[in-house]
């Protein structure tokens, strides 16, 4: 075991620094978290701010099988929008962060309120 590691500590070392250094490289000096996809972060750090300030429960309502697009809205929004609680299911939530859909909410709810936030990207109060 200990010889394994030795080799891997000399393998490390007969690499070119650059090669290293270019894969350890990191920048956390930025307000914005790095997406995967590209985004309107602007638009989402509005929603965050919203939601923070309204509280309840949200859901986040994106086009069928973008996973990608649904983990970075909803990663996004969680930074910003606490104590707003995110719903995993369409059920029975205050808001809706509705994000370039086709439809404005899912089958079965009627909206009270329509906030844009940006083209396609909308943020609907629910009616109870």
């Amino acid at each position: 075991m200990a010889a394994i590691v030795l080799a891997l500590f000399g393998l490390a070392a007969a690499l070119p620094r650059h090669w290293v250094t270019s894969r350890a490289r990191y920048d956390g000096d930025s307000a914005e978290p790095r997406y995967d996809i590209a985004v309107n972060a602007v638009a989402l750090r509005r929603a965050g701010e919203f939601l923070h300030r309204a509280g309840g429960t949200y859901y986040v309502y994106v086009r069928p099988y973008a996973p990608v697009l649904r983990g970075n809205v909803i990663g996004a929004l969680g930074l910003w929008s606490a104590p707003a609680v995110p719903l995993a299911w369409p059920t029975r939530p205050d808001w809706v962060f509705s994000y370039r859909t086709r439809r404005l909410l899912p089958s079965g709810y009627r909206a009270a309120r329509v906030y844009s936030l940006g083209a396609g990207i909308l943020l609907v109060k629910v009616a109870q």
